[in-house]
């Protein structure tokens, strides 16, 4: 105490990732904004307190994954004021970064977008983005109990997956680029030490899986996917890391050289980051680090940003447009265990999509089924009535904004995708869960248009555990 009540300050780092559209209840089944608000709120009431420093960030993914979002990206949308954005301002977000679904809209609405924002948007790997710059430095003037007042200058950067050029090809134009993560987040570091920063963090929308397969990077080189994330998390020049993107809840423990956590997603969460700083008369110094993740609060503290309001009615007449009839219902909870009426219809959807591009080959199709509960959230799953279809019910099945890409490739290809697919799905020889908590359930897909089984009394990674496809339903398109 007496170290502190001289020279010391505490900086609490406090930050969201992958909200994905969820400001209040009625976007998520498992938080939202509005719940870690009151959180917010109580962390910088206990701040106020006892003299600390207060800084609230974004890490990405927060303009798309619900419907309104969806809206928000239309003609219509675009002249209205974005809810998120808003909402940014309402709580005085300090920066934010760009998470790779940011992109899914287009570079028309992205750029719109984050040019309303009231804070710096960070990101050192992205280049040709409006509105974006690679770091932030943001001064705080810290008052000793001496009477002496110090300046604490907070170095902020962000970095987004390359794969994001891949992901979104269709929509990026060439003006925009992913640069490899180390060594744009190395040179970022650098010039912020240059510049003065006591203190540089990373707002990092890459994150940490259980699924360690490889992943393709735009070099084509193949990497395991928390190779980069173990890469960030060991670099000197960094003093603390936020991590998002795989929706996971993570935190580094005591021991860690670099605090790091992971906010789960959707307003689940609340990451906080403790840096115990001490002056030594020339800058300040990091003594000690903690890391947590905050659960959202039960009740929710009302958003008053107009934005949100007019941005739902404005949205309903867009979202109850009918798009077709049905005589039955849909629901996903089978989705993963056998065809099901809605892999189906959206299988169906796509073959029809893609079938005048077809140049004579059979057309097959890879159909993700996005909420089938598992670790996101118990509930999350598709329901849709009989009757009229409407919009908002296809972007509750479907709710993200892909494009349709064919690509030539063989049975065994699929074959093999499929297999690294299976496994969420656990050996029933050595446990009775059918699931794999471990490994994200949209990481699976199901080919739509032909015959294939996954041995379950198989280990994971076998290569037996996908029979070979059969029977292709769908013909040689003419």
């Amino acid at each position: 105490m007496s170290a502190r009540a001289s020279n010391s300050t505490t900086l609490v780092v406090l930050a969201t990732s992958d909200l994905h559209g969820a400001l209040t209840p009625k976007d998520s089944a498992q938080g939202s904004l509005a719940n870690l608000s009151s959180v917010i709120a109580d962390e910088r009431a206990k701040a106020a307190v006892s003299g600390d420093q207060v800084l609230l960030l974004d890490n990405g993914d927060a303009l798309q994954g619900s419907d309104v979002m969806d809206w928000c990206a239309t003609p219509e949308g675009l002249r209205a004021e974005h809810p998120v954005i808003a909402a940014f301002a309402e709580l005085k977000y300090d920066a934010i970064t760009l998470g790779n679904h940011e992109f899914d809209y287009g570079m028309t609405a992205l750029s719109q977008r984050i040019g309303e924002a009231t804070q710096p948007v960070v990101s050192c790997n992205i280049a040709g983005v409006d509105h974006v710059v690679p770091w932030t430095i943001l001064k705080r003037d810290v008052t000793l109990p001496s009477g002496t007042t110090k300046e604490l200058r907070i170095g902020i950067t962000g970095v987004c997956p390359p794969e994001t050029a891949q992901w979104n090809a269709a929509r990026l134009p060439d003006t925009v680029q992913f640069k490899p993560i180390i060594p744009a987040l190395s040179q970022s570091c650098a010039e912020l030490r240059a510049v003065g920063a006591d203190v540089v963090l990373c707002l990092a929308h890459i994150g940490i899986t259980a699924d360690d397969t490889l992943c393709v990077r735009p070099d084509d080189s193949h990497v395991n996917k928390n190779e980069t994330t173990m890469e960030v998390l060991s670099m000197n020049a960094l003093d603390a890391v936020i991590l998002g993107h795989t929706h996971m809840s993570f935190k580094t423990d005591a021991n860690a050289k670099i605090p790091a956590v992971l906010p789960s997603a959707h307003g689940a969460e609340l990451g906080k980051l403790a840096l115990e700083l001490t002056h030594d008369g020339k800058r300040w110094q990091v003594s000690s680090t903690r890391a947590m993740a905050l659960p959202a609060a039960a009740q929710p503290q009302k958003l008053t940003t107009p934005a949100l309001h007019s941005a739902r009615q404005q949205a309903q007449d867009w979202l109850d447009e009918p798009i077709g009839q049905s005589e039955i219902g849909f629901n996903s909870a089978l989705a993963l265990t056998m065809p099901t009426p809605l892999s189906n219809l959206l299988g169906d959807a796509l073959v029809a999509a893609a079938a005048p591009f077809g140049k004579g080959f059979p057309v097959l199709t890879t159909v993700p089924m996005l909420r089938t509960g598992g670790r996101t959230n118990a509930l999350n799953y598709t329901r849709i009535a009989a009757g009229t279809l409407r919009r908002r019910d296809l972007i509750t099945a479907y709710p993200l904004q892909s494009s349709v890409q064919l690509v030539q490739t063989t049975a065994q290809a699929l074959r093999d995708d499929l297999r690294k697919g299976a496994r969420i799905y656990g050996d029933l020889t050595m446990q009775s869960q059918l699931f794999n908590t471990d490994v994200p359930r949209f990481t699976a897909n199901i080919v739509h248009g032909a015959t294939y089984q996954i041995h379950l009394d198989a280990a994971p990674d076998a290569t037996n555990r996908v029979s070979p496809l059969k029977n292709p339903r769908h013909h040689a398109c003419k």
